[in-house]
């Protein structure tokens, strides 16, 4: 397993169930141990059930006490990243608006210049008195 660097503060759980035969325990220890040999914080939990692969779907008190508690610990980070993905969305999409509005403005002042160095060339070509270009 190729661990990449630039996952700083990214935790991951493995859960496997011991009856499951798609995906064995033994699989799920071994992508563990990759994860700790490449130094990730990873959890690990192996519930017994006897509902073979879809034990995952079914009503599990067990599992759902692990993936809860799993998802109470990563909240805080979750929420963090998240509100800084959502600040840096918002200014982003603020600065593209005011790009936006300047390009808008930009336009119409030119289609404005436009017909006003139309209007003032067919006033000047009727009355010779038109100083604006």
């Amino acid at each position: 397993m190729r661990a990449r660097s630039n996952l700083p503060g990214v935790q991951f759980l493995v859960v496997s169930f011991t009856t499951d035969w798609r995906f064995a325990p033994a699989r799920s220890r071994e992508i563990v141990k990759a994860l700790v040999d490449h130094q990730r914080d990873v959890s690990y939990a192996e519930i017994e059930a006897p509902h073979g692969h879809d034990a995952f779907l079914l009503d599990n008190p067990q599992y759902h006490a692990v993936v809860g508690a799993y998802f109470d610990r990563i909240a805080p980070d979750a929420e963090r990243l998240l509100d800084v993905s959502f600040r840096q969305r918002s200014e982003a999409e603020d600065r593209g608006a005011r790009n936006r509005g300047a390009a808008r403005r930009l336009r119409d002042d030119r289609q404005l210049d436009g017909r006003a160095a139309r209007a003032c060339s067919t006033w000047a070509a009727a009355t010779a008195a038109c100083s604006r270009t």
